[in-house]
């Protein structure tokens, strides 16, 4: 099977518009460069991606050992927030985009199952642990719909096309913005490199949209 066609969190036409120009073919091909490049950077500072079609199936562990004991896990984290709020099905409104929760083999009835957006809670025992699996490992799966899908915020999107205005408009400086000038005995002042490479106002809008690593497992 053919692989699926990228997406793309900003378009050539993007910039265009918010430069007001058409791109030479000089910037065409700076475009085609950074294109994917940004999108990575914001994806990696995110710690998350928009690029990703539903369903999506993910496996969590089971059990998690306190001390001597196991105990039960029964909220789990989801990758791609949010989980979409239109019922996978109907009949289990409180589990909206949730289409499937599997214990070992054993499907667990969705009436159990409830989305917060961000994670899955189960609210009965699910069945014993396989005994090839003892400590429940990747044990759960959950297979669900995210509204994030092919769906880049716009506050990410307009930091995007800002950011790949700045570069291709200074690529002859090497990408460096000016931030002050002399026109006597010619004095250019630069802003400094970030340590990042993520321009502050680039940070600022992708800030409400960055998912903290779980420390928990």
């Amino acid at each position: 099977m053919a692989d699926p066609t990228p997406y793309y969190y900003i378009e050539q036409e993007d910039v265009e518009k918010y430069l007001g120009v058409a791109l030479t073919n000089n910037g065409i091909a700076q475009f085609d460069l950074l294109n994917p490049l940004l999108q990575d950077m914001i994806d990696q500072y995110c710690n998350r991606t928009w690029n990703f079609e539903n369903p999506i199936v993910e496996k969590f562990d089971a059990l998690t050992k306190v001390g001597n004991d196991l105990q039960g896990n029964y909220s789990f984290f989801v990758q791609h927030p949010p989980i979409s709020i239109t019922p996978a099905s109907l009949t289990y409104p409180l589990a909206e985009g949730i289409i499937s929760v599997i214990v070992g083999t054993s499907p667990v009835d969705l009436n159990y199952v409830v989305s917060y957006g961000s994670f899955v809670k189960l609210v009965a025992a699910f069945p014993s642990v396989i005994l090839a699996n003892p400590l429940g490992f990747k044990m759960i799966q959950i297979t669900y719909n995210s509204d994030a899908a092919q769906n880049v915020p716009k506050p990410v999107k307009m930091a995007m096309v800002i950011w790949m205005s700045r570069l291709i408009q200074t690529s002859s400086d090497a990408g460096k913005e000016t931030n002050k000038v002399q026109a006597g005995t010619v004095i250019a002042q630069y802003n400094a490199d970030k340590i990042n490479g993520i321009p502050d106002f680039v940070a600022s809008a992708l800030e409400p949209y960055v998912l903290q690593a779980l420390d928990h497992f």
